[in-house]
């Protein structure tokens, strides 16, 4: 079962999302519920849901602070949605930016359209959980380089230094990335896309 809580400071508004699906029958489990930013992240700390459905606007912390505080270690976990009453672009793209990813509007929203958020969330949230699986055997390049792509596609690098710690991780695992991406490279190969960032 994936893992979800719902945050809004409107209570109707939680008990409508709460009834809207029949949760279980499409594999989740409703964890709990939050009416505002802070209580939200005590929640996320006990529960450890996959994903959050947050409402923006909230007194004590937003969605966006709570969603910045969730992802402050660079993980992808857990996937957030964001509701709102407000259809602004800015919000779509502060919300981008931060690695929300889906954005509903709440005068919208429909079992359809929360549905969809949800199965594009849990993906998001099932690639994560594979990528921190511990594996017997070296990680790939490949697998590497996705994470660091989706971490850097969702803005999940709050500073330039946990950046430089996951540019270092294959270094125990990857001789050849090392070589690829350090100095003394031939003229022919292409600089490492990293370290132009």
């Amino acid at each position: 079962m994936t893992r979800v809580l719902l945050v809004d400071d409107e209570p109707l508004v939680l008990i409508g999302m709460q009834g809207m699906l029949n949760w279980a029958a499409l594999g989740y489990e409703v964890v709990g519920t939050a009416r505002n930013g802070a209580e939200a992240l005590r929640a996320v700390q006990e529960k450890q849901p996959d994903i959050v459905v947050s409402d923006i606007r909230m007194p004590v912390m937003d969605g966006f602070a709570l969603a910045e505080a969730c992802h402050k270690d660079g993980s992808a976990l857990p996937a957030f949605i964001m509701l709102t009453s407000y259809e602004e672009f800015d919000y779509v793209k502060r919300s981008m930016r931060l690695g929300v990813v889906d954005y509903l509007v709440k005068i919208d929203l429909t079992a359809d359209s929360l549905t969809a958020a949800l199965e594009h969330a849990r993906d998001t949230a099932e690639k994560e959980k594979k990528l921190r699986m511990p594996s017997p055997a070296p990680v790939s390049l490949d697998t590497f380089q996705d994470r660091l792509f989706l971490q850097l596609y969702g803005g999940l690098f709050t500073d330039r230094a946990v950046f430089d710690r996951q540019c270092a991780e294959p270094g125990r695992h990857l001789q050849s990335a090392a070589a690829y991406c350090g100095g003394g490279q031939p003229a022919n190969r292409p600089t490492c896309p990293q370290a132009s960032l």
